[in-house]
């Protein structure tokens, strides 16, 4: 599952680099993620530019008939989105 795209902070600025964490939960709610990255993304934000592949290391497998929700986060900061 690939994340891409370009991240910057509240004032439009790129972020110039950050970790990145990718969590997959079940339900709306969080919970227990059903997919924790944890720091297999270390330094993924490079001037701005976020660019992955989710279960590229472990493989990955999810229920296509289910819901899932996605929670990605720069370093102390989650990142909010404008487009599935």
């Amino acid at each position: 599952m690939p994340i891409q795209g370009f991240v910057t902070d509240d004032r439009g600025g790129p972020l110039p680099s950050g970790d990145v964490a990718v969590r997959i939960f079940a339900a709306a709610g969080g919970g227990a993620p059903v997919y924790d990255s944890a720091a297999e993304f270390a330094g993924a934000v490079t001037a701005g530019r976020l660019d992955i592949v989710v279960g590229a290391a472990a493989p990955l497998l999810l229920d296509d008939a289910a819901l899932y929700w996605l929670e990605l986060q720069v370093g102390d900061d989650e990142l909010i989105g404008d487009a599935a």
